[in-house]
C-alpha cells in the first residue's frame, strides 16, 4: 500500500470518529436555546451548501448522486448530506439550517447566510477552468453589503433589508 493510500485511510477514520462525536453531541443540545443569532460562512465546495446552482459552472452539485443522504435532496451540497457547517449549526442551536446567500434576502439575511462557492479559492484566478464561480473576495464584498442592510435595519430604517 503507498503512503498516500495510508494517508487518505487515516483521514477517513478521522473523519468518521469525528462524524460520531459529532451524532452523540447533537442529541444533547437543547433546540430551543441558540447560542448564538446568526452564523455566517465562507469557503469553497467543502461547505458550499447550493450558491453555485444557478450559475454557469461544472462545480455543481445539484444532482443526482449529490444528497443521497439529505432530507431536501441534491440541494447544492458537494456530498451526501449535511456539511461540517450544517454539523456546527445544529450544534449551536440554530433551528434552521444556513440558507446559501444566493437564495437569501431580508430580514432572513440577519440569522445569517453561507456565501461558500465550490471552485472558489483565497486567490481570485482559482477555479476559472471550472466556469463560474464566487471568489472569496466577491463572498467578503456580498458579506459587506449585508452588514451595510444591517446596519440600516439596526438604525431602524424601513429600507433597510429589502434589497
Amino acid at each position: 500500500m503507498g503512503s498516500h493510500v495510508i494517508h487518505s485511510l487515516k483521514f477517513a477514520i478521522l473523519g468518521f470518529l469525528w462524524l460520531i462525536s459529532m451524532e452523540s453531541c447533537l442529541s444533547q443540545v437543547d433546540q430551543q436555546d441558540p447560542q448564538v443569532p446568526g452564523f455566517f460562512i465562507f469557503g469553497d465546495s467543502l461547505v458550499d451548501n447550493g450558491n453555485n446552482n444557478g450559475i454557469l459552472s461544472l462545480a455543481r452539485a445539484n444532482y443526482a448522486p449529490y444528497g443521497i443522504d439529505f432530507p431536501e435532496g441534491a440541494s447544492g451540497r458537494f456530498n451526501n448530506g449535511l456539511t461540517m457547517v450544517d454539523v456546527l449549526a445544529q450544534l449551536l442551536g440554530l433551528p434552521n439550517l444556513i440558507p446559501p446567500y444566493a437564495r437569501t434576502r431580508g430580514p432572513a439575511l440577519l440569522r445569517g447566510a453561507n456565501f461558500a462557492s465550490g471552485a472558489s479559492g483565497i486567490r481570485d484566478e482559482t477555479g476559472n477552468n471550472l466556469g463560474a464561480h464566487v471568489s472569496m473576495n466577491q463572498q467578503v464584498a456580498n458579506f459587506a453589503r449585508v452588514v451595510q442592510q444591517m446596519r440600516r435595519a439596526f438604525r431602524r430604517d424601513d429600507n433597510a433589508m429589502s434589497a
